[in-house]
């Protein structure tokens, strides 16, 4: 579907409806089993977005949609059958030959819910080795103090971590600099002096892979919620 449409949906969600108007008009009609794809706590405008892109995963963009939307603002009917015009449909009830109207048969799927939840899992994985007890960023902050002592088990315990969590990492994104961050680590346990100098050595020239990857695996571990559903959004929305 077009993304000049999906932007036109998205503006009409907006002049509809509040954010809370929003989630209990998908909630009343789809149930939980879309509601609960949605994003959390958020921006109007990254509702809206996230609503239209849901919708569309789920195939129920269609005339049923829209029909319900004239049904809960009925003094915007002109409105709703302009987007919905674009879209192809007529905004109005399909009748069956017996008088009634006849709805659409949904069958919704999970890929924005499956893999926003995949992304927070890794986030939480991951934070344990960034910002928990093994805190990988100290080891390049005792690498620069020079502070021996704290230092020198530090990189084994790294090293442990990644070998028992690295399965849980499947981000495309993170794998390179998780194994970059595991042989650094791992030249740290074997050498501890000569990879002190080396880390030092690298600090002085710019270019230390370790550096970079722990700059990596630290950011995506502290991305907030609404950043990792962004980033969701945009995963399935390149058809990763």
């Amino acid at each position: 579907m077009q993304p000049s449409l999906l932007k036109r949906l998205e503006s009409l969600f907006r002049d509809l409806m509040d954010a809370a108007e929003l989630r209990r008009f998908i909630s009343n009609l789809f149930g939980r089993q879309i509601t609960s794809q949605l994003p959390g706590e958020c921006s109007h405008e990254l509702l809206a977005h996230g609503t239209v892109t849901v919708l569309e995963l789920n195939d129920l963009i269609d005339n049923e949609l829209f029909v319900e939307l004239v049904s809960e603002r009925p003094s915007m009917r002109p409105h709703i059958q302009a987007v919905a015009q674009e879209f192809g449909f007529a905004a109005v009830p399909c009748i069956g030959p017996d008088g009634a109207i006849v709805h659409s048969v949904r069958t919704p799927d999970y890929v924005v819910r499956d893999t926003y939840e995949n992304l927070r899992r890794q986030s939480a994985v991951l934070r344990t080795l960034t910002h928990g007890e093994v805190h990988l960023s100290r080891l390049l902050g005792h690498a620069l103090r020079q502070n021996d002592e704290e230092f020198a088990a530090l990189p084994g315990r790294v090293v442990a971590w990644i070998d028992a969590h690295r399965h849980e990492i499947t981000l495309t994104e993170l794998k390179v600099p998780l194994e970059a961050a595991y042989l650094a680590a791992s030249a740290f346990a074997a050498n501890p002096q000569g990879a002190l100098l080396g880390s030092l050595a690298a600090v002085i020239l710019g270019g230390d892979r370790m550096i970079h990857a722990i700059q990596q695996l630290v950011g995506f571990a502290s991305l907030s919620e609404q950043e990792l559903y962004k980033l969701a959004l945009k995963m399935v929305e390149s058809g990763r």
